[in-house]
């Protein structure tokens, strides 16, 4: 019954946590002149502007050198801000708080939260993969999933070291100040939030799309490119249309997180003459419920640049 969902679950990877820019698992161009956009927003504040870019946290060298749009925007922006500082984190702290949260204890194992179909798929797809499960008997479904993507991910070349928040984070330092949106605690726990059932089809959706990771990452990196909104608002939607019982994944993901980041920004366009530069994952900006329509909805005049 469960058909491919690929959009809800690499969207959520690529487009939208900082934290998992950097690879976590313990096992062992130039733009497209269709649109003539980037996917880059500028608000209009009472004195100030506040630039708004969309992150892909993973990328190949080839989406360098940015359009000079973008790299305008932030020149003429006065603070950096970014979901996660992922660079101000130490890495060893990072892992640790995926071993607290993402694992079972106390001989518990994932497959004992998950039911007998989904774990003849994770035995198929490790058998496939030509993986020994071993110690990732242990790994939650949300952190399986996680590892799996990042794994197949960072196998067809996407590196964090060439992600859009890296690109950025990395000119900011000492130059500019840099403020988070939120914190890795918080991403962390957002997905160990997540009930069994709620666990279980995001890991299900995972292990039914990896074979198509290269074809689809290839159409949302064209999406991002040619600044198509509607498009990235398409292959988000898609998902969340074909299996509405993840409809709480999405809220807890996108819905709840953008109205939070918006009212924050909010607070960048009432901040006098200082330019801000935000970044966040794309998946976070588009449609009624993503944080550019928010802010039109306040009555803020925003622009695609």
């Amino acid at each position: 019954k469960f058909r491919k969902a690929l959009p809800s679950i690499l969207l959520i990877f690529f487009f939208t946590f900082s934290v998992f820019a950097e690879p976590v698992y313990l096992a062992d161009g130039s733009f497209d002149q269709l649109t003539g956009k980037n996917f880059l927003w500028k608000a209009k504040g009472n004195a100030n502007s506040v630039y708004i870019l969309g992150s892909l946290h993973l990328a190949k060298p080839g989406l360098y050198p940015l359009d000079q749009k973008i790299e305008d925007s932030f020149n003429k922006s006065d603070i950096l801000v970014v979901e996660v500082d992922i660079s101000s984190v130490d890495p060893f702290a990072v892992q640790q708080k995926f071993m607290e949260k993402g694992l079972y204890y106390d001989s518990d194992t994932f497959a004992d939260h998950i039911s007998k179909d989904t774990l003849e798929l994770v035995k198929k797809k490790f058998k496939d993969l030509g993986m020994d499960m071993g110690f990732m008997i242990m790994y939650k479904p949300w952190f399986l999933a996680i590892n799996l993507v990042m794994l197949e991910l960072v196998k067809l070349g996407f590196d964090p070291n060439y992600g859009v928040d890296k690109h950025f984070i990395d000119k900011a330092k000492g130059v500019k100040e840099i403020l988070e949106l939120e914190s890795v605690e918080f991403q962390i726990d957002l997905f160990d939030g997540f009930n069994d059932r709620q666990q279980e089809l995001f890991l299900m959706s995972a292990l039914l799309d990896l074979d198509l990771i290269r074809e689809e990452m290839d159409n949302m990196i064209s999406i991002w490119e040619r600044g198509d909104a509607k498009g990235m608002e398409e292959m988000l939607r898609k998902g969340l249309r074909e299996h509405p019982e993840i409809l709480p994944i999405y809220n807890k993901i996108f819905y709840e997180r953008n109205k939070k980041m918006a009212l924050k920004i909010e607070g960048f366009l009432d901040d006098g003459a200082e330019n801000y530069f935000v970044i966040v994952g794309s998946g976070h900006l588009v449609g009624k419920e993503g944080i550019i329509q928010l802010l039109k909805d306040k009555g803020y005049f925003l622009e695609q640049l």
